[in-house]
């Protein structure tokens, strides 16, 4: 009976052997709002407006694709436009301040409606989180330039200012 005992003993202290002592550790993540915006003009479009004929002046002149647009965000997103002038600024002698920046409008290449300038910010995409990858993310605009007869002929010029926000 003894020798049970001591066997017994024995195989417990094998077992303390072979005992796991468990640590944790508690990592922490601190992930901010992203989102990224990048507006390329591109290379074959020339952002120039030549009004020549009477149908530039009857229905506009639009560049199709004129900018390409990539969106990275870990948001939804909304693209915005707006001029920095209600009006256009003239380059040349003889140019007028009275021509509204509304003359010019964007769209995305794939919708149908274009979107005028004002100095009020007009949504002209939205999007949902992800990188140039994810549907919608990366597109183009296209630009139509519409004055009519209504103004001076001479050299103007506008600034249109991209704003991407969290939707």
């Amino acid at each position: 009976m003894k020798w049970i005992i001591s066997l017994s003993l024995s195989l417990f202290s094998c077992f303390n052997l072979f005992a796991q002592e468990t640590s944790s550790i508690n990592p922490s993540l601190d992930i901010r709002t992203i989102i990224n915006l990048k507006v390329l003009v591109i290379n074959s479009v020339n952002l120039n407006f030549s009004f020549r004929n009477i149908d530039d002046y009857e229905n506009g002149i639009t560049k199709t694709g004129a900018f390409e647009v990539t969106v990275k965000s870990n948001q939804n997103w909304r693209l915005t436009i707006a001029s920095s002038d209600p009006f256009l600024i003239p380059t040349s002698p003889g140019g007028t301040s009275d021509i509204p920046s509304g003359v010019f409008g964007l769209k995305k290449t794939s919708s149908s409606n274009f979107t005028t300038l004002s100095t009020t910010q007009k949504e002209v995409a939205n999007g949902s989180r992800g990188g140039p990858n994810k549907s919608g993310n990366k597109f183009n605009l296209d630009l139509l330039c519409n004055p009519g007869y209504l103004y001076n002929g001479q050299a103007y010029m506008c600034e249109v200012i991209f704003t991407i926000t969290a939707d």
